[in-house]
């Protein structure tokens, strides 16, 4: 209730109220009113009028958009659910104006991947949709600590640190690289989940001579038993084979599951077909570090730094050998293929001779530093037709930033050229 000549009409309580009607006007700001829940109200472009209804769409602090690269190029935001209580599931389609049931197409390689950076959850699946049977068909079972799982008597825990130094022989052996496992989850024994903050290069076995790798992790309550110890890897990718089949479209399905944040995390989805290098590059593969740090120096030369975005690192490859084109060029093209499995169905993902041409196309397709490609130094041949990725030397997911320069070294022009690439760079994004 309210009265008064600053609130509307005086009238009292008997004769009654009309609200709004009766109420005063107030004026429209065109640097906007606060309404409520982060709503604000502007007048632009226009006046307004006593009845006019707005809609407000709905929206997220962490949209699903955030997570293609197309629309934000940064894991850092990605998008989160409410809480870790219930499935996540992320879908894309082939074609869009194909409704469910409609027709299934063909990828563009018989082996396709997917890189996900930015996650915060240990199990997932990888699902195509198949048009005859109306339902969604596991392709690849994702574990983010595949290979990171250790059992009794492998660390020792030394306050907020984990150790290699158990007495466990048959303990899984890696050699991790400084700091590879910062933002990964360490998961103890009875599901405790902690946040890893860095770790030192090593071995994960105690039982070798040799450095022994040290985790720190955060938000320890002197509780974390070692009985069980598993790393679950924040970036992964997994690839996996067709074996000649198609589908109507794709989708990331997380299962409910405890995390060390409470919700289910991804910072950024990359769906590619794995293009397969029918002729390896050359010796000579350049691996680079830049940091994100912005110094400035005073002229007594003391010096601040600014840290303005994570470093990242960046590859870079080339055939400067030269490649012939003979067999994948001319009247009759004949080349040989690169297969990835031996199963049954499996199609080349490679032709041999023809890498400087479909380089260029690849770079083509995606315009280069457009649209990010993963970049994989090595792949088993199948089976298993389906692999996780979880090592940082395994992958990059990156923007080819270097224009691509095809030189001929000798041969006829569309016939049997030897032709040599220049150096390609793939720089990281973060």
């Amino acid at each position: 209730m309210t009265t008064g000549a600053y609130a509307g009409q005086h009238l009292e309580t008997l004769e009654g109220m009309s609200n709004p009607s009766d109420l005063n006007a107030i004026r429209y700001s065109p640097t906007g009113t606060y309404v409520a829940d982060g709503v604000t109200v502007a007048a632009r472009s226009g006046p307004a009028f006593e009845g006019d209804s707005h809609h407000i769409a709905v929206d997220s602090d962490f949209p699903i958009s955030r997570i293609f690269p197309a629309v934000f190029p940064s894991p850092r935001r990605g998008t989160r659910t409410v809480d870790d209580s219930a499935d996540g599931v992320i879908a894309v389609a082939y074609d869009t104006k194909a409704a469910v049931g409609g027709w299934e197409s063909a990828p563009l390689s018989d082996s396709m991947a997917l890189a996900v950076l930015g996650a915060n959850w240990r199990t997932g699946y990888v699902e195509r949709y198949d048009v005859g049977t109306s339902s969604w068909v596991t392709v690849a079972t994702i574990d983010t600590a595949e290979g990171m799982s250790w059992s009794a008597n492998s660390w020792t825990r030394i306050g907020s640190t984990l150790r290699a130094d158990g007495t466990n022989a048959a303990a899984a052996q890696l050699y991790l690289e400084p700091n590879e496992l910062a933002g990964a989850t360490a998961e103890f024994a009875a599901g405790k989940l902690r946040r890893i903050t860095r770790n030192t290069e090593g071995n994960t076995r105690g039982t070798l001579d040799g450095r022994e790798a040290v985790v720190a992790f955060e938000g320890g309550d002197d509780t974390e038993s070692t009985v069980t110890v598993r790393f679950w890897a924040s970036n992964f990718v997994v690839w996996w084979n067709m074996l000649g089949e198609t589908a109507q479209g794709w989708r990331l399905r997380i299962p409910a599951q405890d995390t060390v944040d409470g919700d289910l995390r991804v910072g950024t989805l990359v769906w590619s077909n794995v293009h397969a290098f029918g002729t390896p590059y050359s010796f000579g593969r350049a691996l680079g570090q830049e940091h994100g740090v912005q110094v400035v120096e005073a002229e007594d030369r003391t010096y601040r730094t600014r840290a303005l975005a994570p470093s990242r690192r960046s590859v870079t490859i080339s055939w400067s050998d030269g490649v012939p084109t003979c067999n994948a060029s001319g009247e009759s093209p004949d080349p040989d293929y690169v297969k990835l499995s031996d199963s049954s169905g499996a199609l080349p993902v490679a032709s041999s001779f023809d890498l400087p041409m479909t380089l260029r196309g690849l770079a083509e397709q995606v315009n280069g530093p457009a649209l990010p490609v993963v970049y994989l130094p090595r792949l088993e041949k199948g089976p298993p037709d389906a692999t996780v990725l979880n090592r940082r030397r395994d992958f990059l997911v990156g923007v080819i930033d270097s224009d691509i320069q095809l030189d001929t070294v000798q041969g006829d022009e569309n016939e049997d050229e030897f032709i040599r690439v220049a150096s390609v760079r793939i720089r990281e994004i973060v």
